[in-house]
């Protein structure tokens, strides 16, 4: 006790100020480090969501190429094989069966050219929606404003030629 009185030191005035870190170090953890480690952990969840959106339409997407060169792969092999009913038939029928297998063989090459187009393009279309979505979505979740319209149309914009650039 005469230590402490000899150092200066108020024991009653010491004790108040260790009661009162206690209350602020209650209030602050309670009213602030638990709702800040939620936010985080929120944050963080839709991080983890996002990422494996993204991973699921990457795989749609490699799934769906993969359907395309199939599809052209068989067709090709249809139109070989057409090529080749249309050599033996054009022993006995020369010049009219051949004109006849290569007109069927560049409709089908067409028709399965078109058919690809369309299903790319669709891809094409519906990946770059579902990534503008994703876009959107993670700006919007990084952003703690909101741009007005005209800026969020331009970031769009910007995000969706980035994405361009790397398809």
């Amino acid at each position: 006790m005469e230590l402490m009185n000899a150092l200066g030191i108020d024991w009653k005035l010491l004790i108040i100020q260790i009661v009162n870190f206690g209350i602020l170090f209650f209030f602050l953890k309670h009213l602030l480090y638990k709702p800040l480690l939620n936010l985080l952990e929120q944050r963080e969840e839709k991080a983890r969501e996002n990422i494996l959106l993204s991973n699921a339409l990457n795989e749609q997407r490699d799934e769906l190429t993969k359907t395309k060169d199939d599809i052209l792969k068989s067709a090709q092999e249809e139109v070989r094989k057409i090529l080749i009913e249309a050599r033996a038939l054009s022993e006995k029928e020369h010049s009219k069966m051949i004109k006849i297998a290569e007109d069927r063989a560049e409709d089908l090459i067409k028709r399965a050219e078109e058919s690809a187009k369309l299903e790319k393009d669709n891809i094409i279309k519906e990946v770059k929606k579902e990534m503008s979505d994703l876009i959107i979505l993670a700006t919007q979740k990084i952003l703690v404003t909101k741009l007005d319209q005209a800026s969020d149309k331009v970031l769009i914009e910007k995000m969706i030629d980035e994405v361009k650039g790397k398809l």
